[in-house]
């Protein structure tokens, strides 16, 4: 099985591929395979793509490049890990340009598959056209937990948030040096620990803090994997207050 990304002249058949398998899937629901072909006319242009070939195309995967979500995935048939190999290459997309999460709205009637995937849910099952969808989200980045990192801090303890009005940063902030993103950003870090302003720090990345509504993330460094869970969370509270997190930590001996 060949696994590649999609030229422009091969992407109607991949698109036709994903209807196809649509209306076989949900036969009985001829409003929400319109609303599938509406979605695709407004959001094909703007999607990346990956087929898989064995004689010829044998499954797709469409994403948005700006936020990694997962917007067709589709194979012509199942248990034949055309859906997992069509996946790998897309992590392996995500891993070069350092996002933190791949994330889907999965239908119902996929969930196993996108489990055995590795998947999980993320908020509610909700409903459009009759199709019942699952949201979902596939974690990255969790093997940067317990890597040495350095940080050139750009946030020192104590100054003033740029945009919180009468907030002042409560650790000192930075980014993690030689670490950064293919679109030019940098992998920011929270520093847990000192308790003064710092121009760099050098540590170990205790923890991984995902945004709900971003694709990116932020890590917290400390000195050492002694650390308190609960007086981390106080610490950089007030940096996220207006977000949705969730956070992976780094397991104490």
């Amino acid at each position: 099985m060949e696994v590649r990304s999609l030229q422009k002249e091969e992407i109607p058949a991949a698109l036709a591929l994903a209807e196809e398998v649509f209306q076989r899937t949900h036969p009985e629901n001829p409003a929400a395979a319109a609303l599938l072909h509406g979605y695709i006319a407004a959001r094909a242009p703007l999607l990346e793509y990956l087929g898989a070939f064995e004689d010829r195309l044998i499954g797709m995967l469409a994403y948005d490049p700006d936020s990694w979500h997962i917007c067709l995935f589709y194979a012509e048939s199942i248990h034949h890990g055309i859906g997992t190999e069509l996946f790998q290459r897309l992590l392996q997309e995500a891993e070069k340009a350092r996002v933190s999460k791949v994330t889907v709205n999965a239908d119902v009637l996929a969930l196993p598959a996108y489990q055995a995937l590795g998947f999980e849910n993320a908020g509610e099952i909700d409903e459009s056209g009759g199709v019942l969808t699952q949201p979902m989200e596939y974690l990255l980045q969790k093997e940067w937990l317990s890597r040495p990192v350095t940080v050139t801090i750009d946030h020192p303890y104590g100054s003033f948030h740029p945009h919180v009005p009468d907030l002042l940063y409560p650790c000192n902030c930075g980014y993690a040096e030689g670490i950064g993103t293919l679109d030019g950003d940098f992998q920011d870090v929270y520093v847990y620990g000192p308790e003064e302003p710092l121009e760099t720090f050098r540590g170990i990345v205790i923890a991984i803090l995902y945004r709900r509504e971003e694709s990116g993330s932020k890590w917290i460094a400390a000195s050492s994997a002694d650390y308190d869970r609960q007086d981390v969370i106080s610490t950089i509270g007030p940096l996220e207050q207006y977000a949705d997190t969730r956070v992976i930590w780094l397991k104490k001996n």
